[in-house]
């Protein structure tokens, strides 16, 4: 597992481009959001411990509020996962430890998740 930051804009479209066969999961944070800063050490930890390839890209929404505005970002955290460069899931806030292990199984396996199964209240 692997982590980049973002840092242009055209940044997450490269990475996405160069990644059309393995799947990458795309935070949306900030720095201020503790619970971004939480969930970010539980997604590398769990990536690290399944044992699988998968890329997780980190995007800052304050620096860059183009992209967070492309893909309608509105509360943080804010995770998607693309496949294909296509969103196959998308889930916002922090969950149970289940459900974040369902969003990653998703995010390495490539297979296609339903919004249903990530959404409910904060």
């Amino acid at each position: 597992m692997a982590t980049q930051e973002i840092t242009a804009a055209d940044d997450l479209e490269a990475l996405l481009s160069q990644m059309p066969d393995r799947p990458v999961l795309v935070m949306f944070k900030a720095d201020w959001c503790r619970v971004c800063m939480v969930l970010r050490g539980q997604i590398e930890e769990m990536m690290r411990t399944a044992g699988r390839p998968g890329q997780l890209a980190l995007v800052d929404v304050e620096r860059l509020a183009a992209v967070a505005h492309h893909y309608d970002i509105r509360h943080l955290p804010t995770l998607i996962v693309f496949d294909h460069g296509h969103c196959v899931a998308r889930h916002v806030g922090h969950r149970p430890p289940e459900v974040m292990r369902h969003l990653l199984a998703t995010a390495l396996s490539g297979v296609s998740s339903s919004d249903d199964a990530l959404s409910g209240p904060l």
